[in-house]
């Protein structure tokens, strides 16, 4: 009997060799796809727990990480010259982020992250946060709760893998 087990894809950041940062979407789950999302005057910084840098949207349409600088204050999280997303609360309850330059985050099937333009927005620009919590992950939302501590980004696609693997 064929059995058949959905994964859901997660934001990641990872360092496979000492040159480049890979930003994707894995089924993986390790600690490389925690987060911490810091608001700050309305809009939201993603930083990968590794390596400590922020998600970056570039013109292109590209997604990479960037390094960013903080103030004296680093425990009150006042950090500077960071990259941010502007987020929406979608009807289905889902979170879209916006860069700077007006494109949504977006991934695709295989696992690319990118950003979109607003013509070219569709479901794949829509993602669940989860508050990360051994041994169990909780959903959050980023408008009713406090974000701190690491979180989660789950893609809207998933892949199906025959014999439960």
């Amino acid at each position: 009997m064929n059995c058949k087990k959905v994964h859901r894809t997660w934001l990641r950041s990872s360092n496979d060799n000492d040159s480049s940062m890979d930003v994707d979407f894995t089924v993986a789950t390790e600690r490389c796809l925690q987060r911490a999302i810091v608001q700050r005057k309305g809009k939201v910084a993603l930083i990968p727990q590794c390596p400590w840098k922020c998600l970056h949207g570039n013109q292109d349409g590209s997604v990479d990480l960037a390094e960013f600088g903080f103030s004296r204050h680093f425990w009150h999280l006042d950090l500077v010259h960071m990259s941010e997303w502007t987020t929406f609360i979608n009807v289905d309850g889902s979170v879209s982020f916006r860069d700077d330059y007006d494109r949504f985050l977006s991934t695709d099937a295989n696992g690319t992250a990118r950003t979109l333009e607003l013509e070219d927005v569709d479901s794949s620009t829509h993602f669940n946060t989860y508050l990360w919590q051994d041994p169990a992950w909780r959903e959050a939302s980023i408008e009713s709760h406090e974000v701190s501590g690491p979180h989660c980004i789950q893609s809207p696609h998933c892949w199906i893998t025959e014999n439960g693997a």
